[in-house]
């Protein structure tokens, strides 16, 4: 454990009877920086009992003197399917504890556990350091810029006003089924088809797929399937439902949390008439709106499609990378 002197903060690893704490000063954070969603206890446990994760090496908390947890950050590796591996920062500071320092010590450390992965693995050079920063926090950008990294990617998160129930649209020679009348095996071999390759999307082995996608708000009832005459799976919608966000928002939302449509069979109207279908799924369950997020650099079509539907952006968030230049090893 580590002591600040001048704050009286201590420093130690994350352990796993922190969650509720942490899922506090998560709360008051996102309350102060304008999110709309809400992070519970089970979701900071599920991230920490991540296999890959050392809570030793990769997790950092501050305590002040009473010995409550005012910040906290992680550092977690990914291969990226060896396309893209990067180190992955999260983390938040209390807003009565800003403005002391926490936060660059937490991205200073974070930084070299997040070079170390990358040197551990061989990836220094192909490899990068990658944090999301909400438009709302806007001293979190400042500090990150300070420290070396630089912003690559803006993500929307997109909001649509479900209207009254209509008959949603149909495409020649594709049925729509529910999630539940399909092998979930071809539900994860088309999904990582159509997401391969795309920017800051890592890839999965399927039982880590079966676990992410029975996330406590999924909802197989509102997600969809699309088929061909065949009964090949062309197309995927998997939503869910977060009945916490709903205090934080106001609002009752139903989530496009994937929609994936395959390679060979996109350009048919196959994702519009999934979006379609949980539009209709969501009204009759009583939600009054349809969320989604998207990459609006490497996304254009998906950002065209989901404007079409009426989709309209009310929040957005900055993906701030560290990258390194071969041979030195020196941030870029």
């Amino acid at each position: 454990m580590h002591t600040d002197p001048v704050f009286e903060y201590s420093y130690r690893p994350v352990v796993l009877g922190d969650v509720d704490e942490l899922a506090a000063v998560q709360t008051i954070s996102d309350s102060r920086d304008g999110r709309t969603w809400a992070t519970t206890p089970r979701q900071f446990e599920e991230l920490l009992l991540k296999p890959h994760v050392d809570l030793p090496r990769d997790t950092i908390a501050a305590t002040d003197a009473s010995g409550m947890i005012v910040a906290f950050g992680f550092a977690t590796y990914s291969h990226g399917d060896g396309i893209d591996p990067f180190v992955q920062l999260t983390g938040s500071t209390h807003p009565a504890h800003r403005g002391r320092g926490l936060g660059s010590h937490m991205v200073a450390h974070l930084g070299t556990v997040g070079r170390d992965h990358l040197e551990s693995n061989g990836v220094l050079q192909s490899g990068g350091i990658r944090t999301f920063v909400f438009e709302g926090d806007t001293n979190r950008g400042m500090l990150l810029a300070q420290q070396g990294f630089a912003v690559v990617r803006i993500w929307n998160e997109m909001s649509f006003t479900l209207p009254v129930v209509t008959e949603p649209r149909t495409v020649a020679g594709v049925d729509i089924v529910g999630w539940d009348d399909v092998d979930v095996e071809d539900l994860y071999r088309v999904e990582q088809e159509a997401f391969r390759g795309q920017y800051a999307v890592e890839p999965m082995e399927f039982e880590e797929w079966t676990e992410y996608h029975t996330y406590p708000g999924f909802r197989p009832d509102l997600s969809f399937v699309a088929l061909d005459e065949e009964g090949v799976v062309l197309g995927l919608s998997w939503n869910y439902v977060d009945a916490a966000d709903f205090d934080v928002s106001g609002r009752k939302e139903g989530w496009i949390g994937q929609l994936a449509v395959s390679p060979a069979a996109q350009g048919r109207g196959i994702g519009s008439c999934l979006c379609e279908h949980s539009f209709t799924a969501f009204r009759h369950a009583g939600l009054v709106y349809a969320m989604l997020t998207v990459d609006t650099d490497s996304s254009a079509s998906a950002l065209s499609l989901y404007e079409g539907l009426g989709f309209e952006r009310i929040h957005a968030s900055a993906v701030y990378e560290k990258r390194f230049e071969p041979g030195t090893g020196l941030p870029r």
